[in-house]
């Protein structure tokens, strides 16, 4: 503690080659989502394709001329 009572961290605990522990589990590793999640994933893209086709049937399509 220093003199206005506040703890001072130490670096590390003095192994030499130790990493400070992030709070996660030192094992996990970034996955695949599940196949629920992917087929809520492909129903919402699918929903947002139909509900652009329903709302805008006749887009126009402008040609342009790059000349």
């Amino acid at each position: 503690m220093n003199s206005k009572g506040e703890q001072i961290k130490q670096p590390n605990s003095g192994k030499p080659n130790e990493k400070p522990e992030t709070g996660k589990n030192k094992t996990s590793q970034a996955t695949m989502p599940r196949g629920k999640t992917w087929l809520w994933f492909m129903g919402i893209l699918l929903a947002n394709f139909i509900l652009g086709r329903v709302l805008m049937p006749g887009a126009v399509k402008v040609q342009l001329k790059f000349e």
